[in-house]
């Protein structure tokens, strides 16, 4: 009886090992799944991670002179909103610190945020003609998907503080991007000349932009 019984077990392991193994195997850690999550670093006093816009434009009366400028943001105009899908609310949360936006689809329990940064134009002379434009972002979270597609919208909103109607605010204008997994601890650069050109051509006084996820 006892050789039958260590027999059986040794069966089982064989079994279990066997299950284990050629195409049953499973990856492990598991693969990301769901959409994606992104933190852009937003702090103060560091200049070297804050959120920079680089405008270069000329003057109609002098159009062969490019004139170069780089803007940070106006951190405290900046945030996210989290919206808490089914349930309702929405949690607003200025900067600076960490702008967040995505959502972990494995989780319905959990928030989809919508980043927003703001950049004061009060050194583009209102009658600048943009040339190119370009956003330099640092990543420092990247979570769930190895792809992360992204809306990345010119959305005014007031600098005193974001509302809840800015979360689905019509854009004025957008273009789409991908995020990646290996952005995470890296350094980000946007061209976003189109974006810079229409908020010059409606006058806006302020550069604000929103992130979110480009879901089908």
């Amino acid at each position: 009886m006892r050789k039958i019984g260590i027999l059986g077990i040794v069966g089982l392991l064989v079994l279990f090992l066997s299950g284990c193994g050629g195409g049953n195997t499973y990856p492990y850690p598991p693969p990301p799944v769901g959409p994606g999550f992104v933190g852009i670093e937003d702090l103060p006093n560091v200049a070297v991670t804050a959120p920079l816009l680089r405008v270069s434009y000329f003057l109609p009366a002098n159009p062969t002179t490019v004139i170069n400028v780089e803007i940070y943001s106006d951190q405290p105009a900046d945030g996210d909103i989290a919206y808490y899908a089914g349930t309702g609310p929405y949690v607003i949360t200025m900067g600076p610190g960490t702008v967040f936006f995505g959502i972990d689809s494995l989780d319905p329990g959990l928030p989809e945020y919508r980043a927003f940064l703001d950049f004061p134009l009060g050194s583009i002379p209102l009658n600048a003609v943009i040339v190119s434009s370009t956003l330099d972002l640092f990543v420092n979270t990247v979570n769930y998907s190895g792809v992360i597609p992204t809306f990345l919208d010119l959305v005014p909103y007031s600098p005193a503080g974001l509302v809840r109607a800015d979360f689905d605010r019509t854009p004025l204008a957008f273009r789409t991007l991908d995020f990646f997994a290996s952005d995470f601890g890296n350094y980000v650069s946007i061209e976003v000349t189109s974006l810079m050109q229409e908020a010059q051509r409606s006058a806006l006084a302020d550069f604000q932009l929103r992130f979110s996820l480009d879901i089908p």
